[in-house]
């Protein structure tokens, strides 16, 4: 270590912004130069410089402590420095200043301010200096403030300050939050992956890859995804919970679909085992509700499935997965309809929607007319309410109406969605492809490849109860509904059965 001590001409050069934005100019270069013509007037000889980029206001400053041990530990006695605010943003900078000039003989030049302390320094001087440093530190202090005013009031509109998530792009131009058309449309597949409770988050990663994915998302991304409420139309911050202006890129049932999907799937430990077992993670025990799973036998030459036979189980049983098979052929013969209840039913299905349609046409035009109306109302309202003629009795009234009427249209608006989504047009598609896939439901199960059967198991029921070597299914719907029509009655009585 040099001795500090020793007065001599050589100097030390600070040249500081607080961004990177600020960095890109010419703000550092213009400092240095400055530094360079003051050092050579005054005949110092420059040994060292620092070109800092980083905020005062944050902790762990990092290249200024380098500056500031830079400073006690070396030689150089000069430091110079643009000017008052590049180097106190804070009383603990000045305190450290004053500290280094008192007791390590360091001279301060702030040379664009025209001050220069030092131990010797007149009280003036120290004055000038202090009340420089403490206008810097209000500013500091001031423009934080205001930051964080402005950063909360943003989340009250509903917008989330700072880096868009995946899937999301941050507008430079709107200062908004828009969708992502390349990433977004891979992070809803993660959704519908993670909802069919059949796929670890490493094998959600492997999947999108071979899908075509644009890049790889890592499984510890994927997990913050799936958990992030901003994909349906909310972010966290500040530890509080906000609604969000952002068009959302899922539903929130998909959303906690998605969560219940990964947390059923890797809450056992033996998920591993679910790649090579066709039915694991599928199938809950009727007697204890954990998970059963599967296991070989004789080095693969038997394959059972059990739960873990803790309490209330008192005993493993062991069901041949021939067993589980048949029984889970059993369950999809259930939702399988015969041809002829199937055509009876579209029949009289297309009957009843041209009448569906007229009274939801008449439906939707009584809404929209009433919705019409309380805009009028709303807007005679609001003119009132600015006008300074009118008064304040009157608008006070009116204000305590308004927000009434704003309640009143988002019903009537939420109703228009509904019977707009609800239109037979659409639903009747629906329905032909359900019972399509239910007259041939047995068929095509049998000729898919063991992860498609597990999709479609997990398709038509939320879970399978074993018991005693049979398995009760429960069933989503409308698979419900199907599984309810093993028989139905047509007509004058004729009976079919499926």
């Amino acid at each position: 270590m040099k001795n500090s001590n020793i007065p001599n001409n050589r100097a030390v050069l600070l040249a500081r912004v607080s961004s990177k934005r600020q960095a890109e100019g010419f703000s550092l270069d213009f400092q240095e130069k400055a530094g360079k013509n003051y050092a050579k007037s005054k005949g110092f000889t420059i040994t060292h410089t620092f070109r800092i980029v980083e905020s005062a206001s944050k902790d762990g400053r990092e290249e200024w402590d380098k500056f500031i041990k830079h400073i006690e530990t070396d030689g150089e006695t000069h430091i110079l420095i643009p000017k008052v605010d590049r180097a106190l943003r804070n009383f603990r900078d000045l305190a450290r200043i004053a500290d280094l000039a008192n007791h390590k003989g360091k001279v301060f030049h702030f040379f664009n301010d025209g001050l220069i302390y030092h131990k010797e320094s007149h009280a003036a001087d120290l004055f000038n200096l202090g009340i420089q440093g403490s206008m810097s530190t209000f500013y500091s202090a001031d423009l934080a403030e205001k930051t964080k005013r402005g950063l909360q009031e943003k989340r009250e509109q509903g917008q989330l300050p700072g880096r868009a998530p995946t899937g999301y792009k941050n507008n430079r131009e709107t200062h908004l939050i828009d969708i992502d058309p390349v990433i977004s449309p891979w992070v809803k597949r993660m959704f519908e992956l993670a909802s069919a409770s059949l796929y670890s988050l490493r094998t959600i990663s492997e999947k999108l890859i071979k899908e075509g994915a644009p890049k790889k998302f890592y499984i510890s991304n994927i997990e913050h995804i799936l958990r992030n409420p901003f994909y349906h139309g909310e972010f966290r911050s500040t530890g509080k919970l906000y609604k969000g202006t952002h068009e959302p890129l899922v539903s929130r049932e998909l959303q906690e679909a998605a969560i219940k999907g990964l947390e059923r799937l890797h809450k056992s430990k033996y998920r591993d085992v679910a790649s090579t077992f066709l039915y694991s993670g599928l199938i809950t025990c009727g007697i204890c509700n954990r998970t059963v799973f599967g296991e070989d036998k004789k080095k693969g030459r038997y394959r059972f499935y059990h739960c873990s036979g803790r309490l209330p189980c008192t005993k493993i049983d062991y069901v041949e997965e021939a067993i589980v098979t048949r029984e889970m052929e059993k369950i999809i013969k259930t939702i399988q309809l015969a041809p002829k209840v199937i055509d009876f039913v579209l029949k009289r299905l297309e009957k009843d929607s041209a009448s569906e349609m007229t009274a939801k046409t008449l439906q939707l035009a009584n809404l929209k007319a009433e919705l019409t109306r309380n805009e009028h109302r709303s807007q005679r309202a609001l003119d009132d309410i600015y006008d300074p003629d009118k008064p304040e009795a009157l608008k006070a009234s009116l204000n305590a109406r308004l927000s009434d009427w704003r309640a009143s249209k988002e019903r009537i608006e939420a109703s228009i969605r509904t019977l707009e989504e609800l239109t037979p047009d659409r639903y009747m598609a629906t329905l032909r492809d359900l019972l399509e896939l239910s007259k041939r439901a047995f068929s095509l199960y049998g000729k898919m490849e063991p992860e498609k059967k597990r999709e479609f198991l997990n398709l038509i029921c939320s879970n399978y109860l074993l018991r005693e070597k049979t398995l009760e299914p429960i069933y989503k719907k409308p698979f419900n509904l199907l599984a309810k029509g093993s028989s139905v009655q047509i007509g004058s009585g004729t009976r079919i059965r499926t």
